[in-house]
């Protein structure tokens, strides 16, 4: 897993996000047990189970802490799948969050994280374990690579997710979300 430094507010940083305008709702409650999802979305090669298994780690992750579930949006997806797909052909799979490249999540304004090695649905258990390192209760935020994954994840005024998965390299795979809008900003309440 890999986590890049936040910007300030005002500039996008890489680790959540800002996005399209397209979402689906995809959970009316947050529950543990996935959602069914009718098909896989256009431009992600997640199956329809791992969208939803995603999804709802995200949002039983966001109910623990009393924020509003996530929807799942498809050009972030779309967006997400493009750069694991760059990143297996163009980086051997390593975990980079690029360098102002147009399929970046900095070029289009977007957060997100980076997961190398496991089953697609099963992308944020190594984020959602970065938990037990982070104190929700600390009034401004403070950028750590040992949370930053987890309180992307949880950022109080991202809405939207969408992510993309690539079989090959270093890896063997490289798992990718996109987040919208954009948070982890230092000085601000992860919680709003």
């Amino acid at each position: 897993m890999v986590s890049t430094n936040p910007r300030r507010r005002g500039r996008p940083i890489r680790c959540a996000a800002l996005a399209g305008a397209a979402a689906v709702v995809l959970m009316g409650a947050v529950t543990a047990a996935p959602v069914a999802v009718a098909a896989p979305p256009a431009g992600t090669k997640l199956t329809s189970e791992d969208q939803a298994a995603v999804l709802a780690a995200h949002n039983d992750a966001r109910q623990e802490v009393g924020l509003a579930p996530l929807v799942w949006d498809e050009e972030l997806a779309a967006d997400a799948q493009a750069w694991a797909d760059f990143l297996v052909a163009n980086h051997n799979g390593d975990l980079y969050h690029g360098n102002g490249e147009p399929l970046s999540g900095g070029a289009k304004g977007q957060g997100e994280n980076l997961n190398g090695g496991r089953q697609p649905g099963q992308m944020t258990v190594g984020w959602l374990g970065e938990k037990s390192k982070f104190n929700i209760a600390e009034p401004a935020f403070v950028f750590s690579a040992g949370y930053g994954h987890y309180s992307a994840m949880i950022w109080h005024s991202t809405t939207q997710v969408g992510c993309g998965t690539a079989e090959g390299g270093m890896w063997k795979r490289v798992n990718v979300c996109r987040y919208s809008p954009p948070g982890n900003y230092e000085g601000e309440s992860v919680l709003g």
